[in-house]
């Protein structure tokens, strides 16, 4: 299953540890859930970024992944 993260920094949490960001995090519990399933996740929040600018680059991050079966804004 592919997964799409699309943000700001409260997506992005880059000042975190990677075991503490939301993707992992995601990914644990969807592996605990749903034992033998694989989960791809892939995070582009962004610190500092507006509407505007996840607008902007919306088409571009969707082109730099496989067509995601969920997306998280």
């Amino acid at each position: 299953m592919q997964m799409l993260m699309l943000g700001d920094c409260t997506l992005a949490t880059s000042y975190l540890p990677s075991h503490l960001k939301h993707e992992t995090r995601l990914r644990e519990a969807l592996a605990r859930r749903y034992p033998g399933e694989s989960f791809a996740i892939a995070n582009e929040g962004l610190d500092g970024e507006s509407v505007a600018g996840c607008l902007r680059r919306y088409e571009r991050t969707f082109a730099r992944h496989p067509s995601p079966d969920y997306v998280f804004l």
